[in-house]
């Protein structure tokens, strides 16, 4: 009775939550805290899954897999198919025989057709002009008062790809986490951040990192005339959310995510939105000090068509209350 008041309780947040969603103020929402599994991934339209609708996981059929019409072990189409990469799914009944079993047996055959397009398929973050970055903020022990305080999550550094590639080609393999001199570059605090054309707090950017946001360009005036010139413009597009004023000058992130490739999302068993997930960040749902803690984790495509069909083809958000 408690669990299902708690998440009675959640879901009437989410209702008043996500309409606001994409019109966030200027503020960073509060401290954002998760246990992350971004191993790999992306974005599909989960209109046929309505919300609060149970879900009804097949954690008992054993399975078989073929990855672009070869077979092969679950394992290796579990490493393969991501979410920007995969073209299409299908599952068959099948009567076969598994490497661990002496006969035919009735199995689901999964299906992955991955794309082999080199440049369709390329990992997230590789596309834009930025080649790194990191982030600040979060929540944080006080050292001299020992109690936890927040600070808005933000970009902190970044590096550009043409420094990036400028230094690869003198030294050769260079990793980015080296951080060798010059490659690194400082992001002002107060920086705006949009999504797919929209005025988003930071921390969005954050969550969906290695997930949905699919290209990442950092337009910072201090980068010379043609960065500034980038910002100008952007920032020309938000008149009315920045005020003119505090828009001079000020460094634009400008994130995007994968047309038409959304991962389902669950929250404590049910279907729910890509919205609603993020409204969910915003909100802090997911702090060590929130009043309902929870936690999330993404469910490769592999295993999440293993669990819900062709429906999990880009994978799985997974929501869960803390024990």
């Amino acid at each position: 009775m408690i669990r299902k008041s708690t998440l009675t309780r959640i879901i009437l947040l989410l209702a008043a939550l996500v309409p606001g969603l994409w019109s966030a103020s200027a503020q960073e929402p509060g401290q954002v805290e998760a246990v992350l599994r971004f191993d790999q991934a992306q974005r599909d339209t989960v209109a046929d899954a309505p919300a609060a609708l149970p879900v009804l996981a097949d954690t008992t059929s054993r399975v078989a897999c073929k990855l672009n019409r070869r077979r092969v072990p679950f394992s290796d189409a579990y490493d393969a198919v991501t979410l920007w990469n995969v073209r299409r799914v299908k599952v068959k009944r099948r009567c076969m025989r598994l490497s661990d079993s002496t006969g035919r047996e009735q199995v689901r055959l999964l299906k992955f057709l991955t794309e082999r397009n080199r440049r369709k398929a390329v990992a997230p973050h590789l596309v834009g002009n930025v080649a790194g970055y990191t982030w600040t903020g979060g929540e944080a022990t006080d050292r001299r008062t020992g109690r936890r305080r927040y600070e808005p999550v933000r970009m902190n550094t970044y590096s550009l790809r043409v420094d990036y590639d400028s230094l690869r080609r003198r030294v050769g393999y260079v990793q980015v986490s080296w951080e060798p001199e010059g490659i690194w570059r400082g992001l002002p605090k107060d920086a705006v951040y949009l999504l797919d054309g929209k005025f988003v707090p930071g921390a969005v950017l954050r969550f969906i990192e290695g997930l949905t946001l699919r290209r990442l360009d950092v337009w910072n005036p201090a980068d010379g005339v043609e960065a500034a010139a980038r910002a100008s413009a952007l920032l020309d597009s938000l008149k009315g959310v920045v005020p003119p004023s505090a828009a001079a000058r000020r460094a634009v992130v400008v994130g995007e995510t994968y047309p038409e490739r959304v991962p389902l999302v669950l929250l404590d068993g049910h279907f729910t939105t890509v919205d609603a997930w993020l409204a969910m960040c915003q909100a802090n749902a997911f702090s060590t000090s929130a009043e309902v803690p929870m936690y999330y984790y993404y469910i490769l495509p592999a295993e999440a068509v293993r669990l819900y069909g062709p429906r999990g083809r880009y994978g799985a958000v997974y929501i869960d209350l803390a024990e």
